[in-house]
């Protein structure tokens, strides 16, 4: 909600809306992107501590996906508030669609070539959102990521 409310006020700025935009998730990442790392690093010790001992068959996924969730996180989600304080949520719509074209397939693609397989490409596809993300952010809302 803050960054929303500061994001909000300067959206006729656009200079001032990259500034804070870009410290905002420069402060995340500080303390986001080595958390990711460290989930995939320690895969084995988080997934027993989250969820067991019975699903260390899982914890390349678990690791995978706590390293795409930090930089999905950092250049995927804070877009839609740029997109709302602009006025423009349907940008936010038009990035989940653009992703659900990719998603879709690659699930049930996944489904058929085994679980692994699908962990794997689940958790990778979701890097394809902030490519999406990058793209409307630099065409239409003309700040770079």
């Amino acid at each position: 909600a803050p960054l929303f409310s500061a994001l909000s006020a300067l959206k006729n700025d656009d200079a001032a809306l990259e500034k804070i935009y870009i410290r905002y998730i420069r402060a995340i990442g500080v303390f986001v992107v080595p958390l990711g790392i460290g989930i995939y690093i320690y895969k084995d010790v988080v997934t027993g501590i989250l969820l067991g001992d019975q699903w260390t068959q899982i914890s390349d996924f678990i690791g995978l996906w706590g390293l795409t969730s930090s930089f999905s996180l950092i250049w995927g989600t804070y877009c839609n508030g740029i997109y709302n304080a602009k006025g423009k949520p349907q940008l936010s719509v038009l990035s989940q669609v653009l992703h659900l074209v990719v998603l879709i397939p690659t699930i049930i693609i996944g489904c058929q070539i085994g679980f692994n397989t699908l962990c794997t490409m689940r958790a990778l596809v979701r890097l394809e959102l902030i490519v999406v993300q990058m793209f409307i952010m630099g065409l239409v809302i003309h700040i770079p990521n």
